[in-house]
């Protein structure tokens, strides 16, 4: 894969062609460990940039809404892909996959690089049309699943997507729940 941005565009197509394909490309760049989280922690700060100013777009022009801090939106986007590409990892392995920490980090980047190309669409479609706008969120949705699906399928050499695609939705909602438990404890209900 070139690493230029016309030669990652080439990939993002050819991954949303065959993302089988894609994620093997991916995983077969002679990137250490190193430079896979570098990787990661790229896309999630380039992420934040355009959620901020999306939130900028959508929010900015109604009176009384807060944005929030750019500052808190990298961390958070940070800290959601180290999980992720952590939880792809440990619960893959346990589950019985053969992937391994890198190549979770790369796929979990190489995700969000696709979803920021969508974003980046999306942000500037918020200006030129906001109902195309809010259909490719929705688009943006079913690619984050599809893919995440395809890529945990194909990195820990599973055979029913099926299972695997079952198994996101259920950690997704576990982890969901294990932070509503602890937003009620230690922030408090909403008043």
């Amino acid at each position: 894969m070139e690493i230029t941005l016309p030669g990652l565009l080439r990939q993002v197509l050819l991954t949303l062609q065959s993302p089988r394909e894609g994620a093997r490309h991916v995983m077969a760049l002679d990137l250490p460990l190193n430079g896979r989280w570098t990787a990661l922690l790229l896309t999630a700060v380039v992420s934040a940039i355009a959620s901020y100013l999306s939130f900028y777009f959508l929010l900015g022009a109604i009176p009384g809404m807060a944005l929030p801090s750019p500052w808190t939106m990298a961390i958070t986007q940070t800290g959601v892909m180290v999980l992720s590409a952590l939880a792809v990892y440990r619960i893959g392995r346990w589950r019985g996959g053969t992937g391994n920490l890198g190549n979770a980090v790369i796929l979990m980047a190489w995700l969000q690089f696709i979803l920021l190309c969508l974003q980046v669409v999306q942000v500037v479609l918020m200006v030129l049309s906001p109902l195309l706008s809010d259909a490719v969120g929705f688009v943006g949705i079913a690619v984050f699943f599809w893919l995440l699906t395809v890529f945990v399928t194909e990195m820990h050499g599973f055979r029913a997507p099926g299972m695997v695609f079952l198994g996101v939705v259920l950690t997704i909602l576990a982890v969901a729940f294990v932070v509503s438990i602890f937003l009620a404890i230690f922030i408090g209900p909403i008043a």
